[in-house]
């Protein structure tokens, strides 16, 4: 029987893993830089439900739930509604993942809650 001569394949292996590997190594950064944007808004939208509660139950709704914003680094709008029931408030904050940061602009990210004034407690 007449065999054919082998080819040698020794390095294709190499050459394979050289050609993928960047596109593994920028799928990872990606992953990385979506799961910290998506940390950021979810921390965003537990600052915008505390300054939104602090609002509700303080006499001063706009003045403690910019102040407290700010406490954490971030600014705050504050919407009162026309019948004084009402508070929204708005928290901004312009965040950069550190894995893609030559890549992409910083994102700007917002969240936005809205409860319910709850009336001033009268101690006697």
């Amino acid at each position: 029987m007449l065999q054919l001569p082998r080819r040698n394949c020794a390095g294709q292996a190499t050459v394979e893993f050289a050609l993928i590997s960047p596109l593994i190594v920028l799928c990872l950064y990606l992953i990385v830089g979506t799961t910290a944007s998506c940390l950021q808004v979810l921390h965003l939208h537990d600052i915008a439900r505390d300054a939104a509660r602090t609002a509700s139950t303080s006499g001063s709704p706009i003045k403690s739930a910019q102040d407290f914003a700010q406490s954490l680094g971030t600014t705050a709008t504050v919407v009162i509604s026309p019948d004084q029931q009402f508070v929204s408030v708005t928290v901004h904050k312009t965040f950069q993942p550190t894995s893609i940061k030559a890549w992409f602009s910083p994102l700007p990210l917002r969240a936005t809650v809205t409860m319910m004034l709850e009336p001033q407690m009268v101690l006697e």
